[in-house]
């Protein structure tokens, strides 16, 4: 067996991650009621962002994902991108919902991946965040609907 490092070819150069973003595109994650909520936006300053979106939101967000963008265009792109993907599963302007948790997850991942693996075609190992904030969690299904919620302080101890 090898490691994966020795399948690289020699002359290969490898992936810059040394780059600065210049904008995010992020993904809120919150629990209303009975269903899971998802916000898709950009900014410049996301944890700004964050901050304003938050006070005006009906709980407190449980995720907050942060994908890297070499400019602001590239976050608009992306950003459109990812509407036009999850575009079955809108509720109202920039949010998005489905019962089936997983499902909207796995269709939202499936699409990061695609994005992610733009970065490598030119050359960039990009840079995705996941921060867990302290609203309420969502405990699904193994079919993937919402059975409750936990506190976030819960989630430590399980």
């Amino acid at each position: 067996m090898t490691a994966p490092d020795d399948d690289i070819e020699q002359d290969e150069e490898p992936f810059n991650d040394q780059w600065d973003p210049e904008a995010w595109v992020y993904f809120i994650w919150l629990v209303a009621g009975n269903r899971v909520y998802l916000k898709v936006g950009r900014s410049v300053n996301p944890l700004n962002r964050y901050e304003q979106l938050a006070a005006g939101m009906p709980e407190e967000p449980y995720e907050l994902h942060l994908l890297a963008c070499l400019n602001e265009e590239q976050a608009s792109i992306f950003e459109r991108m990812i509407h036009r993907h999850l575009d079955y599963f809108k509720t109202r302007g920039e949010w998005f919902s489905h019962a089936n948790v997983k499902h909207l997850k796995g269709v939202l991942e499936n699409k990061l991946e695609e994005l992610l693996m733009l970065f490598y075609t030119f050359g960039f190992k990009p840079h995705f965040e996941k921060i867990m904030l302290n609203g309420l969690h969502p405990v699904l299904h193994q079919n993937g609907f919402l059975s409750h919620v936990i506190a976030a302080k819960e989630l430590l101890i399980e």
